[in-house]
């Protein structure tokens, strides 16, 4: 006959429960209390562990907005004084994939571009997480530059055709890769047909409303930029 473990508040010792089992029933069900306490101690534990990789994970992915001490840091590199793309003293917003500064105008060439070929944000209105701020901390408008010329890439090429050379797409790997703590890569891409952009054509401006003709800057600059 299957012998049922007595709750904990039931009586041991019952008319139906002689003394002889007594010593069994105990020590079975000490056991399994011991049991279900470690079962519990285990799951709290893998519980605090998960919460534990929650707060870490949280703290890379949270967005803040840069510090006056985070701003200076990245415009304290070389070549950041400067768009990288063109003359404007002073820029105030950024690619984040070429971990680079740019002005109000080479901002909108880069937007029309898409964000799979440069992720935009603006240093002072926007919010950054870890990993961005670690992008831009590690990139720096004259490393953009210097590796443009060793791959014979002119900077003052239009926006459109230099941001498709495959040695645009290989700085951004390499960045990356650095950041997340890879190899770096080594090897240039294939090279890709760069698709029609409206900048880059005649007298091409970016504004709120779209492409237009009419205004080469688009919008006023931020303050601050020069023009």
């Amino acid at each position: 006959e299957k012998i049922r473990l007595p709750r904990a508040d039931e009586p041991w010792r019952t008319k139906s429960r002689p003394a002889s089992v007594y010593g069994r029933l105990r020590a079975a069900s000490v056991q399994l209390h011991r049991q279900r306490r470690q079962r519990r101690s285990r799951n709290s534990h893998k519980k605090l562990a998960i919460s534990k990789k929650g707060i870490g994970l949280s703290i890379h992915t949270m967005a803040v907005s840069m510090t006056p001490q985070m701003q200076a840091e990245i415009r304290i590199l070389p070549g950041n004084d400067t768009c990288v793309d063109c003359p404007t003293k002073n820029p105030q917003w950024a690619s984040v994939t070429y971990g680079s500064l740019m002005c109000l105008e080479c901002s909108g060439a880069h937007r029309s571009l898409g964000v799979h070929i440069s992720f935009v944000r603006s240093v002072t209105m926007d919010s950054w997480n870890h990993k961005q701020l670690a992008m831009m901390t590690n990139g720096g408008n004259a490393d953009l530059q210097a590796f443009w010329k060793k791959h014979g890439v002119d900077p003052k090429m239009p926006h459109n055709a230099k941001y498709h050379e495959p040695a645009s797409t290989l700085y951004a790997d390499r960045l990356k890769a650095k950041v997340e703590g890879r190899p770096l890569p080594t090897e240039l891409p294939a090279r890709q047909a760069a698709p029609a952009s409206a900048y880059d054509g005649p007298g091409g401006g970016f504004s709120a409303g779209g492409f237009s003709g009419g205004d080469s800057k688009g919008s006023a600059a931020l303050k601050g930029e020069s023009t």
